[in-house]
């Protein structure tokens, strides 16, 4: 610490030593020269926190870094064309250090360093911004740490630290105290309390924590996401994993695109309005979000989402959120998720999702499910999915389904309505040219009419309402006749072994004409009698409307309706009449 003394000093204790001829003298030569240095040296020391009093009215400021500098025996250096001395100030203080009444007489536009008994004033660079550099390091192994987040939680400023583990982080701030936190993935977490106003730097220790070596590495469920992986870059994912236990809330936040906004690299804020010129990463939004292209959010987002392509939400949604393209939602939705191509949600939606080509639900649907292609709702469905081609929900469906092509439930508790409906169970109702129930009602039968003597039948659906595939031909030499037909019915109990049931059914013939193919309708209940598990006879009356435009009959085929039943005609082309059925049910 020799550069500490005066000159005059050094003289005196130079000559001293030259003076010295004996080993005793220049041990105490020594002696005195440490003990002077240490002198001196804490002299020069803190002199910026040393209290002074002071007390000026409307003098100029020259007059009263004066006074100062004579109470605090040292000297301020400073160029007096960025100072103005002879400015007037008024101050009256009691108990405050150096640095406080320079900040108050230099309004805090000034940083501040000691020298020897000098304290040198200099403006701050970049008007009031000014610089904390330094190096982290390991304090079990004293190596020097790469990839490590510094940060300032207030002004979401924040650096890495790179491969030499130096970081350099650009701060402004007034006030007497400011912390920096140092946090890196499976280390604990540092705060360092640093003077502002002025350029330092500072070394950083911090301590591993191995317990967090194991799960901690990994990227959040977000950051998993095909779509976030094209848009987010490896320093956002670094600086989730090293912060992810801070998180801070703003009013607002623009940006261009992650990384390049008010908020820097910091995706560990909830806004309550967010532009993103082209696309935005943050923690989440607690207000308005808007998107050129895209918006993710870790956590959760509240009340209006719209993005030009996609929507990505890590947590929970409730408002409504529209997308060009695609809505991805990792927990549950309350409202409204409207995209032209695809939503997703991984939780429950209480609400309206509706797309251009298919919706997916994980979790309960209560509301209503649209779309040109599919929906899927993989746990219960309470509500109507409506779909261009197909439904599907997987557990239970309590309510309508109705599809172009085919709908699928394990459990039917409402209406499907498809060419194709399936369920594994159903107390509800199946409507469509195919319905299949697994546990439901599944019978073949094989019986003979006054029209056609041999007919088959497939049925299958539940007794509620089950649908009719049948063909049947007439077996007669010169009075041939072919038919093919759909038909619904529904079967009422009235003992284990009784029922009867109603069906209606539309057939057309074929009456060896392929331009003319006459349509025959009919309303026939039967009784039915249960003779084993798997058989059954039934019976019953019928009332049949055939209509046909065929002038002609074509040799070797049926020339019409059965005659010799009571029956009147409507015209010359529609006649009605009662007649029979008889059968057998298999299975």
């Amino acid at each position: 610490m020799i550069t500490a003394f005066t000159k005059s000093q050094l003289n005196i204790l130079a000559a001293l030593i030259r003076q010295s001829r004996n080993i005793f003298f220049n041990k105490i030569i020594a002696s005195l020269l440490f003990s002077l240095s240490i002198s001196i040296t804490i002299q020069a020391q803190n002199k910026l926190h040393l209290i002074i009093p002071v007390n000026a009215n409307n003098q100029p400021l020259k007059t009263v870094l004066q006074t100062l500098s004579n109470k605090g025996k040292f000297y301020f250096s400073y160029n007096s064309n960025i100072i103005n001395e002879d400015s007037l100030v008024t101050i009256s203080a009691q108990n405050k250090t150096i640095k406080e009444l320079l900040d108050i007489l230099l309004n805090g536009d000034y940083q501040y360093k000691e020298t020897g008994d000098y304290i040198i004033i200099q403006r701050n660079a970049s008007g009031n911004y000014y610089f904390v550099s330094g190096y982290v390091t390991d304090n079990i192994t004293g190596e020097k740490i790469s990839d490590v987040s510094v940060y300032e939680k207030n002004q979401l400023v924040s650096t890495f630290t790179n491969a030499d583990g130096f970081f350099r982080l650009k701060l402004k701030d007034r006030r007497p105290s400011l912390f920096v936190n140092v946090s890196k993935v499976a280390y604990a977490d540092t705060t360092i309390s640093i003077q502002p106003g002025y350029n330092q730097e500072v070394h950083v220790g911090i301590t591993p924590q191995l317990s967090e070596l194991g799960p901690v590495v990994v990227s959040s469920k977000v950051e998993r996401n095909w779509l976030a992986r094209i848009f987010l870059s490896s320093r956002q994912k670094m600086q989730s994993l090293n912060i992810r236990k801070f998180f801070a809330s703003k009013q607002y936040q623009v940006s261009l695109v992650p990384g390049i906004g008010s908020h820097g690299l910091n995706a560990q804020v909830i806004n309550k309005v967010s532009v993103n010129i082209i696309g935005g990463y943050a923690a989440g939004t607690s207000g308005v979000e808007l998107g050129g292209i895209f918006n993710i959010d870790k956590r959760n987002a509240n009340h209006v989402q719209v993005a030009g392509a996609f929507n990505v939400v890590g947590g929970t949604f409730k408002g409504v959120q529209l997308a060009g393209i695609h809505n991805n939602v990792f927990d549950s939705l309350k409202g409204v998720q409207a995209s032209g191509f695809s939503n997703l949600v991984k939780g429950d939606l209480g609400g309206v999702q509706l797309t251009g080509n298919y919706n997916v639900i994980w979790g309960n649907l209560k509301g209503v499910q649209a779309a040109g292609t599919v929906n899927l709702v993989k746990d219960k469905s309470h509500g109507v999915q409506l779909a261009g081609l197909g439904n599907i929900s997987r557990k239970e469906m309590k309510g309508v389904q109705l599809a172009g092509l085919f709908n699928y439930t394990h459990y039917s508790r409402g209406v499907q309505i498809a060419l194709v409906n399936i369920a594994d169970s159903s107390s509800g109702y199946s409507i469509g040219l195919i319905n299949i129930v697994k546990k439901g009602y599944h019978k073949l039968s094989v019986y003979s009419n006054e029209v056609l003597n041999v007919n088959m039948a497939y049925k299958s659906g539940s007794r509620k309402l089950y649908s009719i595939l049948l063909v049947g031909m007439n077996i007669a030499e010169n009075n041939k006749a072919y038919t093919i037909g759909y038909g619904i019915g529904k079967e009422m109990m009235l003992n284990q072994n009784l029922s009867i049931a109603t069906e209606l059914t539309s057939q057309n013939l074929y009456l060896g004409d392929w331009k003319s193919f006459p349509s025959l309708y009919r309303f026939q209940p039967s009784f039915n009698v249960r003779f084993s598990k798997n058989i059954a006879l039934f019976a019953g009356p019928t009332f049949s409307v055939f209509h046909s435009k065929q002038t002609h009959t074509i040799p070797g085929y049926k020339s019409g309706p059965s005659t010799g039943y009571p029956g009147f005609n409507f015209g010359s082309n529609t006649r009605a009449w009662f007649g029979w059925h008889v059968g057998i049910n298999l299975f």
